[in-house]
């Protein structure tokens, strides 16, 4: 019986554009003689058979009709990946979680404009099971877009050149542009391809893959950092505890879920007693170091008021009334997992007991605790990365070098051994470029898997006719090997490169007996909402503050206003809703009727009022009960329209604001609760956080929806 069946389906198998079929070269009934229970049933792939237009950083994803193990697949199937013109791909294989989705990770690129051909092999005998062919796109421009401000954004396209291309590293080039007139962030590939750029009004400085494979960036507007998946998904944001703001210059995502930031501290300080003419009211910078765990509660704070002297710095005018003392600019992880720092304006690289706080040693500026083997000072340096057995790669701006070399200030990139015994700093590698490069400020440097150094020489628009400059130095020649360079008066803070891109998969829920099923997904991340719930009692009063307020109003019946506010009435001096109908309570005017459920509404009061009640509501749990003969289903679909709406939020259960409006996301610009916090679906910032029973939020569209319903398994007594 089972081979007839399967016979049915084989003969039932379409071919077309739309669906890709198994492909047999053998009779169906040797076939079927011969069936393995290892078949690959192939249902669904992205990209589909002959499609065009697919970003060049792509996996392969391949569904089966039923589960299987990536054990049975690799001991039974061959693959292969050839583009057009980037030839044969060495290629990661795995299985999502569902057990049938096969993803295949290309390590390389595809080429822009190519043609890629997937085959897929029996092991026993090569016969091919299918045949998938997509093309690449050309290249990657983002689209214009206008935020809620009508701040236009035009595509930006950065104007470089790439002056050297000769075999350097396969790694993706990430970078972040300064300069008029935007500032986007980058990626470019081996070849000098751009693959990505996008600008982003606030964000986007020190643009980089951390340690925990995710990509991180500041933002300079709620001074905080943004981590990002390869989906495009911002999926933490995080900021300094204990009263202090971020800093831009360098953050760590560690891979125990740890997080390292810094921070600038200034303080009031009097130096009339610490220097000859001090100030006695100087504004002094100093700085904190905080580790935070994955939770963001504070492990670990270090402050430099505890460990340096403000007569370290001996650069500054300290008699001026701002002293922008340290400037820490770099932090790192050593290789006994104590940290490194590095502290611009000192001239210094500081080593600090990461359970302590304690300084270990102190290299570099007037506090230096190492005799220089071979070579002259470093001078506002960057970048400081350990590479193991006391090795260590920085960037030397050299603002200070020309009084060691007899010649104008020129900037390096330098390999040392520190011996800890002896205190000796040894120069074991150097490179400077053969334009004499000079970069006042910023730069960067990164030791690359292949042992090549990537240079970004930082601002040197201000001491040469070029813009941004960066290379990478193959160490054991000293020869460049690529050098990327943009026009003048743009310059790169921090320029690295990973192996990493952007993966276009659309992840959710793949169950179709879910409510947020939905066809169109192809990985599942397990976020399926199922229809199980019980009736329980639940009162939910609210909290009316003096003044303007939104809240929503959450009874099924409707109800006039005299009767609503019967209570407070004393208190209220205008309710609006969305139409901007007024009730005047004062002046006996009611223009708005009746308050309706799940609508939205402002409400002026003298005074605060406590414990605030509608009506008794009935809350939803997730433990299915058998007896819910009680309940009805609140299946509420919200219609809203273009531009500005009130909504009331009616589910008794708080939840994410970008949780409730996931079916809506694209078309909202803003929403706005009572005290002016905000979320920006565009700019991946929630300010809200969750939406919260019996509250009302303004919101706006691009266009007009139908059939939202933010709670739906929300119920209430008959």
């Amino acid at each position: 019986m089972k081979k007839i069946l399967f016979l049915l389906f084989l003969f039932n198998i379409q071919c077309d554009a739309q669906t890709l079929s198994l492909v047999f070269n053998d009779s169906t009934s040797s076939f079927i003689e011969n069936v393995s229970p290892h078949v690959l049933e192939i249902v669904y792939t992205s990209p589909m058979h002959g499609s065009k237009f697919h970003n060049n950083n792509r996996c392969i994803i391949l569904r089966n009709d039923f589960e299987i193990d990536i054990q049975t697949i690799t001991d039974n199937y061959e693959f292969s990946i050839i583009g057009g013109l980037s030839g044969a791909h060495q290629f990661d294989i795995s299985l999502a979680q569902d057990s049938k989705t096969i993803l295949l990770h290309p390590v390389v690129d595809f080429y822009f404009g190519e043609t890629v051909e997937v085959l897929t092999s029996k092991k026993e005998n090569l016969e091919v099971v299918f045949d998938l062919v997509f093309t690449i796109k050309s290249s990657h421009i983002s689209p214009i877009v206008t935020d809620i401000d009508g701040f236009f954004k035009p595509s930006v396209v950065p104007d470089y050149e790439i002056i050297i291309n000769n075999n350097p590293s396969p790694l993706n080039l990430f970078f972040y542009l300064h300069g008029t007139p935007q500032k986007p962030v980058n990626i470019v590939n081996n070849v000098g391809q751009l693959i990505f750029s996008e600008f982003w009004l606030y964000e986007g400085w020190d643009w980089k893959v951390n340690q925990n494979n995710h990509l991180s960036y500041f933002d300079t507007e709620f001074m905080s950092w943004l981590m990002m998946d390869n989906f495009h998904q911002v999926v933490d944001t995080i900021s300094c505890v204990n009263g202090y703001m971020a800093d831009k210059h360098d953050f760590m995502a560690l891979e125990n879920g740890n997080y390292l930031l810094l921070a600038y501290d200034h303080q009031i300080i009097d130096l009339s007693s610490v220097v000859s003419g001090g100030s006695s009211n100087a504004n002094v910078e100093g700085l904190i170091i905080q580790e935070l765990d994955q939770e963001h509660n504070l492990l670990f704070e270090w402050r430099s008021w505890d460990h340096f002297s403000i007569t370290d710095n001996t650069h500054l005018d300290l008699t001026s009334n701002s002293i922008n003392l340290i400037h820490g600019n770099a932090i790192d992880i050593d290789f006994d997992n104590n940290l490194l720092i590095s502290s611009r304006n000192f001239d210094e690289i500081t080593k600090i007991d990461r359970l302590t706080g304690d300084v270990i040693w102190r290299w570099g500026g007037s506090q230096n605790q190492f005799e220089l083997i071979n070579d002259y000072p470093f001078s506002q340096q960057h970048s400081i990365k350990s590479l193991g057995d006391n090795k260590y790669l920085l960037f030397d701006n050299g603002n200070y070098s020309a009084q060691y070399i007899g010649a104008e200030n020129i900037s390096r990139a330098l390999i040392y051994e520190l011996d800890t015994i002896s205190f000796s700093a040894t120069k074991v590698w150097e490179f400077t470029h053969p334009d004499l490069l000079f970069g006042t400020s910023m730069g960067s440097v990164q030791m690359l898997p292949n042992s090549n150094v990537l240079i970004n020489w930082g601002n040197i628009y201000l001491s040469s006719e070029f813009g941004a400059v960066v290379t990478e130095v193959d160490t054991a020649s000293n020869e460049i090997v690529f050098e990327l360079r943009t026009n003048s008066g743009q310059y790169i803070y921090r320029a690295q490169k990973f192996d990493w891109f952007f993966d276009d998969s659309i992840v959710g829920c793949m169950d179709d007996s879910a409510y947020n099923y939905n066809s169109d997904y192809i990985i599942q991340n397990y976020s399926c909402i199922y229809n199980v719930f019980s009736c329980v009692q639940n009162d939910a009063p609210l909290f009316l503050p003096e003044g303007w307020s939104l809240f929503g109003y959450t009874c099924m019946n409707s109800i006039d206003l005299d009767l609503a506010f019967e209570e407070i009435r004393d208190s209220v001096i205008i309710v609006k809703d969305n139409l901007g109908s007024a009730y005047l309570p004062d002046w006996d005017f009611n223009g708005i009727g009746v308050l309706d459920f799940s609508d939205g509404y402002q409400i002026k009061l003298n005074n605060s009022i406590e414990g605030f009640q509608f009506c008794p509501i009935q809350s939803l749990t997730n433990d299915l009960v058998d007896n819910t003969d009680v309940c009805s289903l609140v299946d509420v679909d919200l219609d809203l329209n273009e531009g500005w709406n009130m909504i009331g939020y009616y589910c008794v259960e708080p939840q994410n604001v970008s949780d409730a409006l996931f079916q809506i996301n694209d078309e909202v610009i803003i929403v706005k609760d009572y005290m002016g916090s905000v979320y920006l679906p565009e700019w991946h910032f929630n300010g809200i956080g969750e939406l919260i029973h019996g509250f009302g939020y303004q919101i706006k569209l691009d266009q007009s929806i139908t059939g939202l319903n933010l709670c739906p398994f929300f119920s209430i007594q008959e």
